[in-house]
């Protein structure tokens, strides 16, 4: 039996409902995932959605008469975060970007992380979206986040880099940069190729660890890294050396990143360019 997401819908034919296979063509040719880092054709976005629903997330359409208006897509968020517990929005799009289509994606979206028994739910808007989203319920928060870019090179640090070959994902480490977010669902995302082939490596400091991957290269090879909260500046500047380091012998020309602020002095201490700030939106759902 099908399951259906409330609240009630805006008219008589209009709902949300969960996504079924049979949408995932719709939904790309739309562009409704545009968001989706891994959802570039409904074949991937098919292995996507399994991936999603199997760290507990869900993918949310909004439909009127069988017709496909609007996507979202959320994940539970329990693990070590930078910013809490929480449910975090990966997509919300409607056609023409519809306020009234989003606003009713969203109250699914809410009433799904309450469910889960999360106080917030977060977003990051597409850049100049910040006031679109302000009036559909969210705030901007102080949390400061930075996009940045670097050059490979040798760096002269203790540490070096060794190839990941497999590992699950760790409870205790949490995302510290990375273009994709949250931790958990990136993490899977990477190991299970859905981007393409992938370098992962780790790298211990002392009694510390830290995970990397870098992604295949397209105006930037993607990175993210993974470590302990409590990792200092120290730390993450030898882990970032060892990176730096091996991206240089494998050949990438640039790798970009998405970090916490927090952690900017490290970066920029390792020669990463800082591009733009990004905001992170929160609503509050308990």
């Amino acid at each position: 039996m099908e399951r259906l997401i409330f609240p009630a819908p805006l008219s008589k034919g209009m709902r949300t409902r969960e996504i079924r296979r049979g949408d995932f063509e719709a939904v790309t040719e739309l562009g409704l995932s545009g968001n989706s880092l891994a959802a570039r054709d409904p074949k991937v976005f098919s292995s996507y959605i399994e991936l999603l629903r199997r760290i507990g997330g869900e993918a949310i359409v909004l439909e009127e008469e069988g017709e496909i208006l609007g996507e979202a897509e959320i994940v539970p968020q329990a693990q070590l975060s930078v910013a809490g517990p929480h449910a975090f929005l990966v997509n919300l799009l409607a056609i023409k970007e519809d306020r009234a289509l989003l606003s009713e994606l969203i109250g699914s979206c809410r009433e799904r992380a309450k469910s889960w028994g999360f106080d917030f739910m977060d977003y990051i808007p597409k850049s100049g979206e910040s006031s679109l989203y302000g009036s559909l319920g969210f705030t901007k928060t102080m949390t400061k986040q930075v996009q940045l870019a670097a050059q490979p090179r040798r760096m002269a640090v203790l540490a070096r880099a060794s190839v990941l070959i497999e590992a699950g994902y760790p409870s205790d480490l949490a995302l510290l940069a990375g273009e994709m977010r949250p931790g958990r669902l990136a993490w899977e995302i990477l190991t299970a190729g859905l981007l393409g082939p992938i370098h992962a490596y780790r790298v211990g400091m002392g009694r510390l660890q830290f995970v990397a991957f870098i992604g295949p290269e397209a105006n930037g090879a993607p990175f993210s890294l993974y470590g302990t909260l409590a990792s200092g500046p120290g730390e993450i500047f030898g882990a970032l050396g060892a990176i730096l380091s091996s991206s240089e012998e494998i050949g990438l020309a640039r790798v970009r990143t998405l970090i916490w602020g927090r952690y900017l002095t490290a970066f920029e201490s390792a020669d990463f360019e800082v591009l733009e700030e990004v905001i992170l939106m929160r609503m509050r759902v308990g």
